[in-house]
């Protein structure tokens, strides 16, 4: 059996709401770029597995796994990378924030050595959509607050649209320790401590309301997860 060229993972929590125009938009895409995709439950307590479930069932190039538990979005994603057999390897968010034909410009990337490619919202290409201002300015001063402590060149660590060559993907998340807030910067300090090629790609971001995201709650988990990084690899 040949093995695809790209696959996608894409983590959900409670998303039973929105994941019906998600999974719209992956059956779209498939109509025009082949691909497998790897849906990881982590831990949902409403519908959104049953929906997925069903959706499955007739997309071959689809599978549906589960954490058992809530563990974070790192695990989740850390699973269905696992799974994946492509040469090139995406996560996105669920809400699908950066359109997914983003995907095949990112590949071109990837193809020419680049061994990730990031999806940045502060670039000046970059269009960022219906974003609050309150997002916004959180934002700001995290990447700030982050590139100050990890020395990280990159504009914007935690957008959540990044693809991989498949041997950077499984070697980054077999090293990963944190599963939630921070675990796409402590991606990006294994990358650069192992030398790889990381492309920061501008992007159009459309925010989709009704996230999950507790502005205080989370910016102090996150504090928390940044001062174990700074620990850890410094």
């Amino acid at each position: 059996m040949t093995r695809p060229k790209l696959g996608i993972v894409i983590p959900v929590f409670n998303e039973e709401k929105r994941i019906t125009s998600t999974l719209k938009a992956l059956g779209n895409f498939y109509e025009k770029c082949t691909f497998e995709c790897c849906l990881v439950d982590d831990g949902s307590s409403d519908g959104t597995y049953q929906i997925i479930s069903q959706f499955v069932k007739t997309r071959p190039w689809a599978c549906l796994l589960s954490t058992g538990e809530n563990l974070g979005k790192g695990a989740a994603i850390r699973l269905g990378v696992s799974r994946l057999s492509s040469d090139f390897i995406f996560f996105t968010d669920a809400d699908i924030p950066v359109p997914l034909h983003t995907i095949e410009r990112a590949l071109y990337y990837l193809e020419r050595g680049s061994d990730m490619v990031i999806g940045s919202r502060m670039l000046a290409e970059s269009q960022v959509i219906d974003r609050s201002l309150l997002r916004k300015y959180i934002g700001l001063f995290g990447n700030f607050v982050i590139r100050l402590v990890t020395k990280l060149p990159y504009r914007d660590t935690q957008c959540g649209f990044k693809g991989f060559r498949r041997a950077c993907a499984r070697d980054l998340f077999s090293c990963l320790t944190l599963n939630r807030y921070l675990f796409d910067v402590e991606l990006l300090i294994l990358a650069q401590k192992k030398q790889y090629v990381v492309k920061e790609l501008p992007i159009k971001w459309n925010h989709v309301p009704d996230g999950s995201f507790k502005p205080v709650q989370d910016s102090v988990r996150a504090i928390w997860d940044l001062i174990r990084l700074a620990y850890r690899y410094n």
